[in-house]
């Protein structure tokens, strides 16, 4: 409903002649596949993707064409054949803005279409074929819904849950459960509360299950807050068929705008080195890697400068796998996909793009691993950290040299948390957020090359029985936001966007979306 207000304040980050995307995180590289524009382009925006669970390919909707169409990723070019021809909503469109598909189905594909405001539920029979016994020649559709799809996601348990808003009519803000057999949807989040938002915004799942939802605020290009509800909390929700609706006053807000997050426009959520972390597209275009228990985050993808004239945006983060390793330096297979586009002044779509992540390999140089800077002694909980030197066969620093390493514990009880991955630069990893936590005794470590064989393992460390040196807590409460989530301040915005909507003649075009 406000994607025109984000257009507009979008200006930060943009594409160079040949690619989206500028720089990415050591240890990383990609690669960006263009894509037709759409013709007439004006007010076609592009749309949702997500990986086959059954290989290596891409789904993404061909906004040029209203196709919803496979990237073949071995032969680095969209299939030739559309798997669907997304039907045109009631003023002339197609869009589509989240695509997900069933792992535990895996030939079931749910898609979210604004302009009618359905979800079409795809069964295909082959990669690029449907299944003409289900549905509808492999089609059914739900009934139009009174809300704009944002995002569908499926938790670990197979259910399908999406974000959605609606500023005609009755305001309506939150997260649904969907029936996968109906696609009848039930509300199980209200944002429309106090501390809430009144757009939509990217949902995610954690490996147990728990709801993540960043909640953009009034006005785009402001900071966000990340909520989470538990999967108990969802449980119940889902469970009670409407009776139960959870709202902000129930969630952990993980990210207050006070941290300064841009608005996200699409997340995922993966474990890494035991850590939560969310993968975000932010809405001026760069890639941000979060960790949870940090509330911090870095840069992992930065858009090149904008043409003048340009806006950029991108519409979807899909990432391959939520537990295959993707490690820097570590030749891993895993891949994160994001699609991309920038609109002229005239809100005509001028580039599209999907650009592909992955990992570089370990470099073959290193031989041997050295560690200094490790305590012989530290009470349970407390903080310390390490160096590790990468080395050659003859035992000198490969001062030229980068790459990753991870830290485990090799023998002793207790938990390793923190900082377990560090990245070297020239030859120099440091460690400076280790925690050895509810163990005692004898601990040895080892750290080891990602990607390679080098291994180096720690002197002993002792841990006093009974001696603590704090919780070492670092999640966060955070507070603050709206005083009011049903659009309060942005009612005069919405007055302006909707008289815009009409001389334009885009009906709900406009207002269905990234809101």
């Amino acid at each position: 409903m406000r994607f025109c207000l984000l257009l507009a304040a979008l200006a930060a980050a943009s594409l160079s002649a040949q690619s989206f995307y500028s720089t990415q995180a050591p240890g990383f590289q990609h690669s960006e596949a263009v894509l037709p524009t759409a013709a007439p382009s004006s007010y076609l925006l592009h749309g949702g993707a997500d990986w086959d669970p059954t290989g290596t390919d891409l789904y993404y909707w061909d906004v040029a064409n209203g196709l919803l169409r496979r990237f073949d990723t071995l032969l680095n070019a969209p299939a030739p054949m559309a798997l669907l021809t997304v039907p045109a909503g009631p003023f002339g469109f197609t869009y589509v803005d989240t695509i997900a598909f069933d792992s535990f189905a895996p030939d079931d594909l749910y898609i979210g279409e604004s302009g009618n405001q359905v979800i079409h539920k795809v069964r295909r029979s082959g990669l690029d074929t449907l299944d003409a016994s289900f549905g509808t020649g492999g089609v059914q559709t739900s009934a139009a819904y009174s809300f704009f799809l944002f995002d569908l996601k499926f938790d670990p348990f197979g259910r399908l849950l999406g974000s959605a808003a609606n500023s005609f009519g009755t305001p309506e803000c939150g997260v649904y459960a969907f029936n996968k057999n109906s696609l009848a949807a039930t509300q199980v989040v209200n944002m429309l509360t106090t501390g809430g938002c009144d757009t939509s915004g990217p949902i995610a799942f954690d490996a147990a299950g728990n709801l993540y939802f960043a909640a953009p605020p009034t006005n785009y290009g402001d900071p966000m807050r990340l909520f989470r509800w538990t999967k108990a909390q969802l449980d119940a929700a889902i469970n009670s068929a409407g009776a139960i609706v959870l709202t902000v006053a129930n969630a952990t807000i993980l990210l207050d705008w006070a941290d300064n997050f841009p608005a996200a426009a699409s997340m995922g959520f993966r474990t890494e080195q035991g850590q939560e972390v969310l993968y975000i597209a932010a809405g001026d275009g760069r890639i941000l890697r979060s960790v949870l228990s940090t509330r911090a985050y870095t840069q992992f993808a930065t858009a090149a400068a904008p043409p003048a004239g340009e806006t950029v945006f991108p519409s979807a983060l899909a990432i391959e796998s939520a537990t295959a390793p993707f490690r820097p330096f570590s030749g891993d297979a895993s891949r994160m996909a994001v699609v991309i586009g920038a609109r002229d002044a005239a809100f005509d779509q001028v580039r599209h793009s999907i650009a592909f992540f992955g990992t570089v390999a370990a470099p073959a140089t290193v031989a041997s691993l050295a560690v200094s800077g490790l305590p012989t002694s530290l009470p349970n909980g407390a903080a310390f950290g390490a160096t590790v030197e990468l080395r050659d066969g003859a035992g000198a620093l490969l001062a030229t040299v980068n790459g990753a390493v991870e830290v485990a514990i090799l023998s002793g009880s207790g938990s390793l948390v923190g900082q377990r991955l560090a990245v070297a630069t020239n030859g120099v990893a440091i460690f400076d957020d280790l925690k050895l936590s509810g163990g005692s005794g004898s601990v040895i470590l080892q750290f080891a090359l990602v990607g390679g064989t080098a291994t180096v393992n720690s002197a002993t460390i002792t841990i006093p029985a009974g001696v603590s040196g704090g919780s070492g807590s670092t999640t966060g409460g955070g507070s603050g936001g709206c005083s009011t989530g049903g659009g309060g301040g942005g009612a005069g915005n919405w007055l302006v966007l909707v008289g815009l909507v009409a001389l334009l003649g885009l009906g709900l075009r406009v207002a269905r979306r990234r809101a």
